[in-house]
């Protein structure tokens, strides 16, 4: 443990904010200089960054940091409007933070003010209680899982992408690999397989073109070959490098095997330990990180398979796609010097980083990518066309009905949004409920007398809530001894008869039991009340609507405390 005078090292300088990830690998620099309020300002936003990025902070990653500054300018923004005079946030008010809640359209970024802010000593306590108390309301409408024929359709396209990838990639470093053994040796220096090889034996050494010493440009000889391929100058070197589209489609068909979400993939590591012989079903162990799950952050999950995947990795299974994954890119891997699972040549020229690392951005893409296999149907090809990895997690986790890397209740809340889950729920709730109706109805043994005669219909001393209990001293629910059962045990007991001035409460006990179906859980409901509510509404159909209407005008408030008193249990025998 650190000392309690530690402090985490500075990595502000003055309203500059560099965020660096938990391990290392990724940085960022947030720039406040340029936002539309006084400096003071923007050096109290910074701090708050600082903070919040950093270890006691809660914004990990990267995609987060990226949406910093179009938060802050929300914040900004309305200041330089509304209260342009502002020279620190200690001056906002309650009804400043109000405004300010609702002047932001999107619950995520007012949800990131809101944390931003919390981590500025500045901000008065009333105003971050009032724009805790603005929530924006969030649809409980969730995108469904995929349908079972549309999952087949996306993987099999995807499978179909990575097999060209495989084919293409596997050919021609299989060439580099012929003219390093010497197997092209007895070709000219100008046979088009020699010249091919000499050329991405370069690029596989060098992770670039051959270029000329003297104008940087590629060497005639490589423009003739990438020219030739047809697919302009980057095409030689993705004859042996992944592309960005077919990253994608891996990426693709690992969500829809694995049901890893975007975060997890795109941190996916290279590293891996290998859990099994060489002649058992493989399965990979990966260690994936989700820095906001806090101590649980770094979780070990496996990829398993059904079939050996040793030397030809199915693309069916999740091990298989991840070995295949991590072959084709090796190389890319190498140039990087990185242990990402996922890495691909990008084509980018102009001094840009040709090679990247971690998913790649598939905003807008996705419909030209797979556009050889759209056929003219609307609805499968629009499906195609808005692939998304969240719905795919999401029918994953539908179809294993298991946690993957998320919290039970999470899992929970997942499952509880699919409305093919929520159709399977009601319909186990009402098998359940017939199950407990039924045998509620078969055992009930209280005698109901509608229209008793005059001595009946007279009070008793041995009134119970439900009824009136003929022999007390011998219970068949206890060995024929005195009774020590709760009173909705009379609706099963011989001994038990209810006239009509049982009814008003009885009344009253269907109507809480009715509204406790609302407040407790469907299983602990029915377990518990459905049967007997079955049995009160078996036997009302004994009375007439106007005997009916004539207890419920009877009810007192003795009526009402009593019925309380039996949900409650107070009148549970120990």
């Amino acid at each position: 443990m650190p000392a309690a005078s530690w402090k985490p090292e500075s990595r502000r300088k003055d309203t500059t904010v560099l965020f660096v990830s938990e391990d290392g690998s990724q940085k960022l620099s947030v720039d406040f200089s340029k936002l539309q309020v006084p400096q003071s300002i923007q050096l109290e936003i910074a701090i708050a960054a600082e903070i919040v990025t950093g270890p006691m902070g809660t914004w990990k990653r990267l995609a987060t940091a990226k949406n910093i500054l179009p938060a802050v300018k929300n914040i900004t923004q309305w200041i330089a409007t509304t209260r342009p005079e502002l020279t620190t946030l200690a001056n906002l008010t309650p009804a400043d933070a109000r405004m300010l809640a609702l002047s932001v359209s999107s619950s995520r970024q007012l949800s990131m003010a809101r944390t931003l802010l919390r981590y500025c000593a500045e901000v008065p306590e009333e105003v971050l209680y009032e724009l805790a108390r603005n929530q924006r309301p969030r649809s409980d409408a969730a995108r469904e899982p995929y349908t079972d024929a549309e999952l087949q359709r996306i993987c099999a396209v995807m499978r179909a992408i990575v097999r060209n990838a495989q084919r293409r990639i596997r050919t021609h470093l299989a060439l580099i690999s012929d003219l390093r053994a010497g197997r092209l040796d007895a070709l000219t220096d100008d046979h088009p397989k020699r010249k091919l090889a000499l050329a991405l034996d370069h690029c596989e050494r060098m992770g670039d073109l051959p270029r000329s010493k003297v104008t940087g440009a590629p060497v005639t000889a490589a423009r003739q070959l990438a020219q030739g391929s047809g697919r302009g100058r980057p095409a030689l070197m993705a004859l042996i490098h992944l592309s960005t589209m077919e990253a994608w489609a891996l990426a693709v068909l690992l969500a829809a095997l694995t049901g890893f979400n975007a975060s997890v993939l795109n941190t996916l590591p290279a590293h891996h330990l290998r859990a099994t012989g060489q002649d058992e079903t493989a399965v990979a162990l990966v260690e994936t990180n989700k820095p906001r799950r806090k101590n649980n952050a770094k979780i070990t999950l496996p990829l398993t398979s059904s079939s050996l995947d040793r030397q030809t990795p199915s693309l069916t299974t999740p091990v298989g796609v991840y070995l295949t994954l991590l072959e084709l890119t090796e190389l890319a891997r190498n140039q990087l010097n990185t242990d990402a699972a996922f890495a691909f040549y990008t084509g980018k020229r102009g001094g840009a980083q040709p090679f990247h690392a971690g998913l790649p951005n598939s905003m807008g893409r996705i419909p030209s990518w797979v556009a050889p296999w759209l056929t003219g149907n609307a609805a499968v090809d629009e499906m195609l066309s808005t692939i998304s990895l969240d719905r795919l997690r999401k029918t994953r986790i539908e179809m294993s009905r298991m946690p993957i890397g998320q919290s039970r209740s999470m899992h929970h809340h997942y499952l509880q949004r699919m409305k093919k889950v929520r159709e399977e729920g009601y319909s186990v709730v009402r098998e359940a409920l017939d199950d407990q109706v039924t045998k509620a109805l078969a055992r009930r043994e209280i005698t109901v007398t509608p229209l008793p005669s005059e001595t009946e219909a007279a009070p008793s001393s041995n009134d119970t809530l439900l009824g009136e209990c003929t022999d007390f001293e011998h219970s068949p629910f206890d060995n024929d001894r005195p009774c020590r059962q709760a009173f909705l045990t009379c609706l099963d007991c011989v001994n038990a008869r209810a006239f009509p001035r049982h009814l008003p409460a009885q009344l009253l006990v269907a109507d809480r039991i009715r509204d406790q179906q609302a407040e407790l859980p469907a299983e602990n409901w029915i377990r518990r009340y459905a049967g007997p509510l079955a049995q009160l509404e078996d036997i009302f159909t004994l009375y007439t609507p106007q005997q009916m209407n004539n207890a419920r005008a009877e009810t007192t408030s003795r009526d009402r405390e009593l019925v309380e008193h039996l949900l409650q249990g107070d009148f549970d025998t120990p």
